[in-house]
């Protein structure tokens, strides 16, 4: 089998996931840049126009990293990484559903609604993005004492302020521009600094179960 990819969150935490199965994937990778996604052939694949998406055998497609994700877990049962009880399966999802729904998407409305770069997409509103920004810090205050792996972080812009929502949790910052670090450095307070760990390379080949291999990353910045 093999899946379109983009060296995104959504398709990064597809590769997390495969490598702790030990299940191999061929990656294809998508110019997202140049459009690829909207050539007649990729459309006909996936006509939602997104990465990941998985290509099984037989030519049948899956997509949604979530769903990709479930079957994944489904076709191999060792180790498991969704939970064994209806507890832990139901405690996995409920994060799993903060964190994109409660979180990202809070924060993708606020930037789209002050961005000048999604201007064209249509009218944009300083309240719309206020109110998004708000959702984002109360949904914030749900997350337990926690490690949180930010995939793609970006400029980490949205950890602005952090020490004085969430002292208590601990963020790790992946991302594969080694630029976007020194950005970081720009924008995040000192104290917020403290509370993350930089990490700039492709992160599907790491170790994620073992929580000390951060002090090991010889990639690893910190501020």
């Amino acid at each position: 089998m093999k899946m379109y990819d983009y060296p995104a969150p959504n398709a990064q935490k597809v590769k997390i996931f495969a490598y702790e199965k030990e299940i191999s994937i061929e990656y294809i990778p998508v110019d997202l840049i140049n459009h690829e996604l909207r050539t007649p052939e990729m459309l006909n694949k996936n006509p939602m126009g997104t990465v990941p998406f998985l290509e099984l055998e037989d030519g049948e497609i899956i997509r949604e990293s979530r769903a990709i994700i479930e079957y994944l877990e489904g076709i191999k049962e060792s180790p498991n990484m969704l939970g064994k009880s209806p507890l832990e399966k139901a405690r996995i999802q409920e994060v799993d559903r903060l964190a994109e729904l409660g979180l990202m998407i809070e924060l993708a409305h606020y930037v789209h609604n002050i961005s000048p770069f999604f201007a064209d997409k249509g009218p944009q509103s300083k309240e719309a993005a206020e109110m998004a920004l708000n959702c984002y810090k109360k949904n914030l205050q749900i997350l337990e004492d926690s490690i949180i792996l930010d995939l793609g972080c970006g400029w980490c812009w949205h950890w602005r302020d952090l020490e004085k929502h969430r002292p208590d949790i601990r963020i790790v910052a992946l991302d594969f521009v080694h630029e976007n670090f020194f950005h970081a450095k720009k924008i995040l307070s000192t104290e917020t600094k403290k509370q993350i760990y930089f990490v700039n390379d492709d992160m599907h080949k790491l170790n994620f179960k073992d929580i000390e291999m951060i002090s090991k990353i010889d990639k690893t910045i910190y501020f």
